[in-house]
């Protein structure tokens, strides 16, 4: 467990130094796709009750 706290505060101090434009999420990472899509999808409803 330790180790992955050493890793995860290693991958944020990477993360804002912008170097990455993207980034690309495989199949074991199934909370992260359900998280994009539901902003996505509150995004699109979103846009439709504004046109409203």
């Amino acid at each position: 467990q330790d180790e992955d706290y050493r890793i995860g505060f290693g991958i944020q101090e990477s993360i804002l130094t912008g170097a990455n434009e993207a980034f690309v999420f495989g199949r074991n990472e199934p909370a992260v796709q359900n998280y994009h899509r539901s902003v996505a999808r509150f995004m699109a409803d979103l846009g439709k009750a504004e046109a409203e």
